[in-house]
Parts: C-alpha cells; sequence; structure tokens
C-alpha cells in the first residue's frame, strides 16, 4: 500500500498545484479553493495510505473515483484536454491502481 500512499500524496499535490494555477490563468476562486481542499484531503489520505490505514485507502478511491467523473463532465463541457481531459485521464488511472489489488512481488495483494 505504500507505492498507492506516494501516488495519492503526489496526486493531492498536483490537485493543490492545479486549484492555484487556474486561479492565476482565469482568476478562478473556486478553482482554487476546490483544487486546494481535495488536494490537502488527498495528501492527509496519502499519509494515511502509508500508515496501513484502510479507511484511508477506501475514502482515497472515493475521492479519485469522484475526481474522475467531476473531471470528465467538465471535459464533456469544453472539450478542452487541458486541464480537464489531463486530470480525467491522471484520476482514472489512479482509481483503477486503487482499486485493483496489487500483485506486485512481495506484497500480500490484500492492501
Amino acid at each position: 500500500m505504500k507505492i498507492r500512499g506516494y501516488l495519492v500524496i503526489l496526486y493531492g499535490i498536483l490537485l493543490v498545484v492545479g486549484g492555484f494555477m487556474g486561479y492565476l490563468k482565469a482568476g478562478s476562486i473556486y478553482s482554487a479553493v476546490a483544487g486546494g481542499i481535495t488536494g490537502i484531503i488527498s495528501i492527509i489520505l496519502g499519509v494515511g495510505m502509508l500508515k496501513e490505514c484502510v479507511k484511508s485507502l477506501l475514502f482515497a478511491r472515493i475521492l479519485t473515483g469522484a475526481l474522475s467523473a467531476f473531471f470528465l463532465y467538465r471535459f464533456l463541457l469544453t472539450y478542452a484536454f487541458m486541464p480537464a481531459g489531463m486530470m480525467c485521464i491522471i484520476s482514472l488511472i489512479l482509481f483503477i491502481g486503487l482499486v485493483c489489488p496489487c500483485k506486485c512481488k512481495g506484497s500480500s495483494g490484500s492492501s
């Protein structure tokens, strides 16, 4: 579960930075607040996953699934790859990585 925890932390940082960039480029306070909140939650969940907290994994799955749907919705509204399309793909890849059981060498597979 450790690699997943690090990926969720990295995803959280990406959300925070993306929200800040949305504010700088488009003046969107909503983007800054939403990116900041979801990013901080992702970072907290990632740290929980590093501490082997199963509930953190569950909530990370829920958050990335919801954000995948949100970014897909935004992409379908605008058909602009940046940022919605890119974030949809990243969120979906992370969601799949969190849902599928890990069959890595040395892993019990129950993470």
